[in-house]
Order: structure tokens, then C-alpha cells, then sequence
């Protein structure tokens, strides 16, 4: 009975391991992804809207769900409304950019002697906005330069000062 435990114990890991990858696989990263989960979805849109989801880009009065074709599940959504009550909902997408900053000299580093390095911190990037009022996109921004979430989402280890 022992030998099994410890066969099971030893089988354990290559198991995580092919269900992780697994699971990874399954991600739909691609629209080409998305559309293989979604044919009828992709189906019921104008030959416009697929010729745009394929190559992941957008077109005023796309529904949601065709949005979600082209450009994937939204980082976060939120809703605004004007001064004269129109609301619009948002979808926001957003990626992880890595930022060099400042080398520092550690003088109590813990395995000895002073440590001399480049830090990186993964600042939030606000990649896309997407506007939708009563469910069809209405307009958007890509690639809005120069666009960081606050700097309270920084992931980081101690004061550092971004470059």
C-alpha cells in the first residue's frame, strides 16, 4: 500500500502539470480562437463585421458579443454618462508592460556585500476603450499613447522611480 502512495505522489506533478497545459491551451487567444468557439455567433454578423472581427479590428455598431470576437474579453467595464443623460458603457483592455527603473545599491543586502542592480516594476497599460450605447459600439480608442493606470496598480518591491 505504500508503494502506491508514493507512485500516486510521484505521478502527482506530471499530472498538474499536463492538466495546467491543458487548461492553457484551451485559452482562445487568437479571434480565429474565439470564432471556433463561436461559429453561429460569427455566422449571424455581416460579411463587414467578420472581415473585421478576423483581423481583430472593430466597426461602428458591432454588438458586444462581436466585440468579444475581435478583440477578446475586456481587463474591465464601467459606464459614463454625459451632460445630457446619454449613458454609454465601457470596456477597457489593459496588459502588463515591464518598466526599468533607477539601479539602486542594497548595502544590507542579506547574503552580503553591497548589490548593484537593475529593478523592473510591470506597470498597467490601457491598451484599448470601447463605448457602447444600447449595446452596439458607438466609437473607440486603440493604442492610447502615452496611458497608464494610476500608479497605485504598480507592482513593486520598495520606493523606486520609473524611467
Amino acid at each position: 500500500m505504500c508503494r502506491k502512495v508514493r507512485t500516486v505522489s510521484r505521478l502527482a506533478p506530471v499530472i498538474l502539470a499536463l492538466a495546467a497545459t491543458c487548461s492553457l491551451l484551451s485559452c482562445s487567444v487568437t479571434p480565429a480562437d474565439r470564432i471556433r468557439e463561436n461559429p453561429t455567433l460569427y455566422a449571424s454578423l455581416t460579411p463587414k463585421q467578420q472581415q473585421a472581427v478576423m483581423s481583430g479590428q472593430l466597426e461602428i455598431g458591432m454588438s458586444t458579443a462581436a466585440v468579444y470576437l475581435a478583440m477578446g474579453a475586456p481587463s474591465g467595464s464601467g459606464e459614463r454618462a454625459d451632460a445630457n443623460g446619454l449613458r454609454e458603457q465601457v470596456w477597457f483592455y489593459s496588459s502588463m508592460q515591464p518598466v526599468a527603473v533607477v539601479p539602486r545599491a542594497y548595502y544590507c543586502y542579506p547574503y552580503g556585500g553591497p548589490y548593484l542592480g537593475d529593478d523592473w516594476v510591470y506597470r498597467r497599460r490601457l491598451d484599448a476603450v470601447v463605448y457602447f450605447r444600447q449595446g452596439k459600439v458607438v466609437g473607440w480608442e486603440r493604442n492610447v499613447p502615452g496611458s497608464s493606470i494610476p500608479f497605485s496598480s504598480y507592482v513593486s518591491y520598495g520606493p523606486s522611480f520609473v524611467l
